[in-house]
This record gives structure tokens, C-alpha cells and sequence, in this order.
């Protein structure tokens, strides 16, 4: 018995086994090399696969740059950050990072057209640690809004300087319009991923490649945009085929993001559905001033219904000072992590195809000490295999508890979030979680009439876990505060 446990667990490690917890899965081992590139799954679109079938769902986050605020300004110092981040976000169930591959720190296209083996070096250096912890690495092989040579530097400490520009384009454009629509501007980047994929187009650690960070930001014309992401898309995935290819956009806060995602997470190259959206209050959404796990919902909501039939991802998110102006500034206060906790779980089960993404890496996740949520999440889906499970997302709410659920073959899962414990409560105003206690979950609730052959629980908080029992119709639940995960095996199916 123990051999053939042994064995599962090697061969379908994204599938995190019960052997370990009767009712909740352990901590996800590393990938091996042998189960392939990441891909579409072919039995289930709506999630990720290896390519020998295996499935793989994303937990991970951005860390995309060593932000110089947080290093000596030294090559080692950067990557003795890096790794001390990559090896935590490992330890505790991570598979996947993003990363910028324009950054001043990696750009190796100094000069228009030529690039720099000792800068390409450095990002290999990047790519072997992602390899030896174990993490899936997506690429953004491009973020820039500016070709200009010299920008007042309005940055501060929270951004590297003058990042978003590109001064090696500065004297053979006018402007970014003429870059992305002339012919010149699309051989140049597409020599630029070339030389990217002459070293990575065979590498299975590379989980995808986006082309762009948010590229609205680039034109004031979205159709520009769009024209350009229709014909760089499949002229990339030429370059590499064995990865996935997608588009990033800006953050989701505003009635124009809804034209700009209509019209490009459907296209059919576009092979991952991403969305950006974050905590701001200054956003004209008034959604994204309210609780995390509400806005990252509809996030994916508005992805599914828009983009059928893909993988949904909410690539980038967290908390924001009053339009972008810089990490939250109560993020200091939420030691215990109750809006990473929200990005992870809200959108996994309202239907996305992995965890949500977090930025602020540093300032948010090492600085708090936060790593522990990713395993936590990790456990909560253990044993899991949403390709055979075919899930259908529902929600509803219950005696002030927001219910979150995927409805299975074999499995419902459901994450319970307490409506009445938020960001607001808790950092702003400073109230402890209320402890629920008797609270009682009516069969009825669930959809289609099925009956839970047995039911369990686990506390991502507490990490309590064991079964529940049903009287007369319902479920008691354990005492608990802020969230809680039920797992129901269902009967008859």
C-alpha cells in the first residue's frame, strides 16, 4: 500500500494527496521535469495540464524584478533576495513566479537590436533558481510606455527608476504609437523574443509567454492594441511552440477596461483569459474600494463569461494607494494577511484555473512574513483534479457568510468567508474577526438536490481539519473565524 502511495505521489504531484491528512491534502512536492510543458488541457479547457495529462493548478505570485529598495544594489545581494523568496514560496506549496524580463535589472537590449550576453546571463541565473525550487516562470518579456531617452523621474521608492521607458528605441521613434504599428518596431521585438526563445523555447520551467505588461497603457487607442496582439501572438507562439502565449491589460477598475478585455482575452490566440484588478480606492469602480474576495469574484465572473472555454487567471493583484500612488499604506497592518489570503482563495473558487496573483512581493509578502498562505491554500484544494471534476462555480450567502463553491462529479468544494470581517473592519477600523459558532448550513443550499455522502473541513487560519456530520438535513460547522473550506464527497455519482 505504502509503495502505490509512494508512487501516486510521484507521478501526479500537482495532485495533492489525502495519504497524508485524512481529510486535507500535504504540501505539493516539486514538479519533475519529465511531466512536460505547461498546456491547455485537453479534457477540460477551462484548466492547465502538463503535457502528459497531469494537472497543474498555478499558486504562486509576482516577482517580477529585486526592486533596488531592498537590496545593496549588488548582483548577489539581488539574487540572495530572490532565492530567499523563490525557497519560501516552494517550502510552502508555491509552483509558479512572473517575472519582467525587461526590467532595468534583466534588460539585455541596450542597444536597438543587440543584446547583452552578460545581462542574459543574469537571467539565467533567475531561471535556475525558479528551476531548483520547483516554480513554473512566466514570462513578460515586455512593460515599457516610452521610448524617450530622458523622463523627469517622477518615481519613488516603491518602482525602479525610470522603468517604463525604453531609451535604446528613443532615436528611431517619435513615439510608442509608431513603435508597435511600423513594421520596424515588430521586427525589432520579435528579433528581441527570438533571442529568448533560441535559449527557452525548449525549456519546460517556462510556463507561458505574456507579451506585454499591461499594453493599454502603450496607446490611447485600445484597436491599436488589439490589431498588434492579433499579429504578434501567433508569430511568437511560432518562436515558441511548445508554450502558452496571452496578453496582459490594466488594472480592471473602469467602465473602459470592459471594452479593452471584450476585445482582447476572447481572441482565439490569446490562450490564456488574464485580468488585472486591485484594491483602490481611487478606482472609479466603486467594487474595488470594498471587500478583496468580492472584487476578485467578479473578476473571474466577468473573464468566464467573456472568454469561454479558457483558462481564467487573475494575473495581478493587492492594494493600492489612491490611484496606483504606491504600495497600501495599511499594508503594515495586515500582519496576518487577510488580503492575500482573499487574492488566493476568491478567485480558485469562483471558477479561475489557480490561485490569484499577488503583487507587492516584498513590501506585502516578505516584509509580513506571508508565505504561509500559499501552503495553506495548497492544502485547502488538496487531492484535487478539476480536470475529471468538471467544476461549475456557485455562490451564496448564508447567516452573514458568503459561500463560494465548485460543484464537481465526484466533489463539492466550498470556501465559506465571513461577510461582516473585510479589510475596512479589520485595518482600518482595527476589530478582531468575530468568532462563528452554531452556525448551520441547510442542505438545501446546495444546487441540483444532491445529498454529501460524507462532508469534512479545514481551517486555512488554524489549520483544524476533521469531519462533519449532517443532522436532518444540515451541516453544523466548526467555530471559526474568517473563513473556512468544506470538502462533500457527493453519493450517486
Amino acid at each position: 500500500i505504502w509503495r502505490l502511495c509512494i508512487a501516486a505521489m510521484v507521478s501526479a504531484p500537482c495532485v495533492l494527496t489525502f495519504f497524508l491528512c485524512p481529510c486535507f491534502g500535504a504540501d505539493s512536492p516539486k514538479y519533475e521535469k519529465k511531466l512536460g510543458f505547461i498546456e491547455v488541457s485537453k479534457k477540460n479547457p477551462r484548466y492547465f495540464s502538463f503535457s502528459d495529462g497531469t494537472p497543474y493548478i498555478p499558486i504562486g505570485m509576482n516577482l517580477c524584478f529585486p526592486r533596488p529598495y531592498f537590496y545593496d544594489g549588488t548582483e548577489n545581494d539581488a539574487f540572495e533576495k530572490l532565492e530567499e523568496q523563490m525557497a519560501r514560496l516552494s517550502k510552502n506549496g508555491g509552483n509558479f513566479v512572473r517575472v519582467w524580463v525587461g526590467a532595468d535589472f534583466f534588460n539585455v537590449e541596450t542597444k536597438a537590436g543587440e543584446y547583452d550576453a552578460k545581462k542574459m546571463e543574469r537571467f539565467k541565473r533567475y531561471m535556475d533558481l525558479a528551476r531548483k525550487y520547483g516554480l513554473r516562470v512566466k514570462l513578460c518579456m515586455q512593460h515599457f510606455r516610452s521610448v524617450s531617452e530622458n523622463e523627469p523621474d517622477t518615481c519613488d521608492a516603491t518602482r525602479l527608476r525610470n522603468q517604463f521607458r525604453q531609451p535604446a528605441y528613443a532615436k528611431l521613434f517619435r513615439n510608442m504609437e509608431e513603435y508597435v504599428t511600423s513594421e520596424r518596431g515588430k521586427k525589432l521585438y520579435l528579433g528581441y523574443t527570438q533571442n529568448f526563445a533560441s535559449h527557452y523555447a525548449e525549456d519546460p520551467y517556462v510556463f507561458g509567454i505574456e507579451l506585454w505588461n499591461e499594453m493599454n497603457t502603450v496607446s490611447s487607442k485600445i484597436e491599436v492594441v488589439q490589431k498588434w496582439t492579433a499579429e504578434i501572438l501567433p508569430r511568437v507562439k511560432k518562436q515558441f511552440p511548445h508554450h502558452l502565449v496571452m496578453q496582459s491589460l490594466g488594472s480592471f477598475d473602469s467602465s473602459r477596461g470592459i471594452k479593452n478585455y471584450k476585445l482582447i482575452m476572447p481572441m482565439a490566440s490569446n490562450e490564456v483569459a488574464q485580468i488585472h484588478r486591485y484594491l483602490d480606492c481611487g478606482a472609479p469602480f466603486k467594487i474595488c474600494h470594498g471587500p478583496v474576495d468580492i472584487f476578485c469574484a467578479d473578476a473571474i465572473d466577468f473573464l468566464l463569461a467573456n472568454a469561454p472555454g479558457k483558462p481564467a487567471l487573475l494575473s495581478e493583484s493587492g492594494a493600492v494607494n489612491p490611484k496606483h500612488t504606491g504600495p497600501f499604506n495599511l499594508y503594515a497592518k495586515d500582519t496576518e494577511g487577510v488580503i492575500l489570503h482573499d487574492i488566493l482563495f476568491a478567485p480558485f473558487f469562483s471558477g479561475s484555473a489557480g490561485a490569484g496573483q499577488t503583487w507587492f512581493w516584498e513590501w506585502y509578502v516578505a516584509k509580513n512574513n506571508l508565505y504561509w498562505h500559499f501552503g495553506r491554500f495548497a492544502k485547502a484544494i488538496g487531492g484535487i483534479n478539476p480536470l475529471e471534476e468538471n467544476f461549475v462555480p456557485f455562490r451564496f450567502e448564508h447567516e452573514g457568510i458568503r459561500f463560494y463553491a465548485l460543484k464537481g462529479k465526484k466533489t463539492i468544494l466550498l470556501w465559506a468567508r465571513d461577510a461582516q470581517s473585510d479589510w475596512r473592519s479589520e485595518l482600518e477600523r482595527g476589530e478582531k474577526p468575530r468568532k462563528l459558532c452554531a452556525i448551520s448550513l441547510p442542505i438545501s443550499k446546495l444546487p441540483g438536490g444532491v445529498k454529501p455522502l460524507s462532508v469534512s473541513y479545514y481551517d486555512p487560519w488554524t489549520e483544524a481539519s476533521g469531519k462533519l456530520k449532517q443532522n436532518s438535513g444540515r451541516i453544523d460547522l466548526p467555530e471559526f473565524s474568517r473563513s473556512i473550506v468544506l470538502r462533500m464527497e457527493l453519493s450517486g455519482l
